[in-house]
């Protein structure tokens, strides 16, 4: 936070390799990168007001804001991580319905998962398969 008391998202790289194309939707809604987003959800679900969210690169000691509005380039506006963040809130309740439905697999995820912005978090290819 700042004096101010606004808080702003910092993610640490040892060398950022993102871009800001990442933040655009993809097919299902979602930017191709969601760890920001997932950030923001998480803070907002505990009822934390977020003002912003950068990604610092350790090498060039340089921030890129992902959104912030004092920020003249930042990658999307409130209204796009707004966007993000609540088609973030279905999908983890839909992936949180088919758990507890006992529904775990993974039958047809090649296809299924091709362009699904979950998939860094999946990790569906260490599945074991029978």
């Amino acid at each position: 936070g700042d004096a101010e008391g606004r808080i702003l998202i910092v993610d640490y790289k040892k060398k950022l390799r993102l871009q800001k194309s990442r933040y655009r939707n993809g097919a299902d809604g979602f930017p191709q990168s969601i760890q920001i987003p997932l950030y923001v959800f998480l803070l907002k679900a505990r009822g934390t007001a977020v003002d912003g969210a950068a990604y610092y690169d350790i090498e060039s000691a340089k921030y890129s804001f992902v959104w912030f509005e004092d920020a003249p380039k930042a990658w999307c506006g409130a209204e796009d991580m707004d966007a993000y963040t609540a088609a973030l809130a279905q999908g983890l309740a839909a992936w949180a319905g088919s758990m507890t439905r006992g529904e775990f697999s993974l039958a047809g995820a090649e296809e299924e998962c091709r362009g699904c912005s979950f998939r860094p978090l999946c990790r569906s290819r260490y599945a074991v398969r029978s």
